[in-house]
């Protein structure tokens, strides 16, 4: 492998083997492809910026491809990483959950724009990137339905199995498209309002959702 080659010829930095140049390129590159997109993000562009050969991208990653499936999943491992600090702190309050996706809309931009690029890129050369953005996406869910289950008050002790996981995929969808509105009308200043709303309208659906099935019970209780 050129890359092993180039390690033992002293062609590539002395602590390529380190994890501080493999965060350092997984940073780089998360940057450059949350703005670039992945087909304007060359591996020439990352050494540049890293000021690293290529056989250093190489050793720690394999290719192009291996290099994006690292990034998209090391970004997403800490965003989901955070959001369970914050269940594990907001016992049955919404407050910090809230506060912790805000700020990671606020300070990870990167990470949300690159999983956007990522998954709207149905015809990737690599059908792994897009099965680990999909993969990462259903982490983020399972994430959700549990934060919902703890902080969101439906009312109901005892609420269907696939309730929290239906409005997770809610919430995961009002994010998308918050997450959109940030980018493209810049109303950074009313994403508090929006979440706050979110929450609302969250809440509000899950006990639709639980009167609708108690209506229906009592109606098959009568038709017995």
């Amino acid at each position: 492998m050129p890359a092993r080659n180039a390690k033992r010829n002293g062609e590539a930095r002395s602590d390529d083997a380190g994890g501080d140049t493999k965060q350092r390129i997984l940073d780089v590159t998360t940057e450059l492809m949350s703005q670039r997109g992945y087909a304007g993000t060359s591996i020439s562009t990352i050494c540049e910026a890293t000021d690293l050969a290529p056989p250093a991208i190489y050793w720690h990653f394999g290719n192009k491809e291996g290099l994006l499936a690292a990034v998209i999943e090391a970004s997403v491992t800490r965003w989901h990483a955070e959001l369970v600090r914050a269940v594990d702190d907001a016992g049955r309050s919404m407050d910090s959950f809230r506060k912790v996706i805000a700020d990671s809309f606020r300070r990870q931009p990167q990470i949300l724009r690159l999983m956007l690029f990522m998954g709207l890129d149905r015809h990737h050369p690599d059908p792994e990137v897009r099965a680990t953005v999909q993969r990462m996406r259903a982490g983020a869910r399972d994430l959700l339905a549990g934060a919902i289950a703890t902080v969101v008050p439906l009312g109901d002790p005892e609420p269907p199995a696939d309730l929290h996981q239906k409005l997770a995929r809610l919430m995961l969808v009002h994010l998308d498209g918050i997450f959109l509105a940030l980018e493209i009308d810049e109303i950074d200043e009313e994403l508090d309002e929006l979440l706050e709303m979110m929450q609302t309208g969250i809440a509000a659906v899950g006990m639709q959702l639980l009167d609708d099935r108690s209506r229906r019970q009592a109606g098959g209780a009568r038709h017995r």
